[in-house]
């Protein structure tokens, strides 16, 4: 494949996505239990919605990249997934801009929750493709992989690990960043 270069690392900007959103939500959690907080973490409280907005981006450039360079047509709950994405991506790094993080953030938060739970829905489809039931096209099928890495990685499982990821950045970031 002449894109399998870019196929790797979209996987591996989901596995570094996986370890981020596992180990940010230790820390966060320590924070609020214990005394000592990692020095760092107000770096992320402060600059959350600039990574979660980086992160948007990143995935919205792979989307595309994936569906204009390599040539993957999305099949309809891609297309959902696109619907919460892409507008996150504008409206998080418009927010970091403003610092206008209130309500952004409370939305991208309902964003990034929805858009995780329609990738969970994709990725169970993928894993068991007798449970369709019409809900995608004949042409392109819900339930087929354009991608299938390390025997667990497909496209909604990217989708998800960005969703995840940007949900934990906008559960860590102050409303109004300073």
């Amino acid at each position: 494949m002449q894109f399998d270069w870019y196929v790797n690392l979209t996987v591996i900007l989901a596995l570094f996505a996986n370890v981020a959103t596992v180990a940010l939500v230790a820390l966060e959690v320590r924070s609020r239990t214990a005394d000592g907080a990692a020095e760092w973490i107000p770096t992320f409280r402060s600059h959350g919605i600039w990574l979660a907005g980086i992160v948007a981006l990143t995935a919205t450039i792979g989307s595309l990249l994936y569906s204009e360079m390599v040539g993957f047509e999305p099949c309809r709950l891609c297309w959902w997934q696109r619907y919460f994405m892409y507008p996150l991506a504008a409206l998080l790094l418009w927010a970091a801009w403003r610092r206008a993080g209130g309500w952004v953030r409370i939305l991208g938060l309902y964003a990034a929750l929805i858009g995780a739970g329609i990738s969970v829905q994709h990725y169970w489809l993928q894993r068991h493709p007798e449970l369709e039931g019409g809900t995608c096209s004949i042409e392109v099928p819900c339930s087929s992989a354009y991608i299938w890495r390390l025997g667990f990685i497909s496209i909604p499982y990217l989708a998800f690990s960005a969703f995840a990821l940007i949900g934990v950045l906008l559960w860590m970031a102050r409303a109004t960043p300073e």
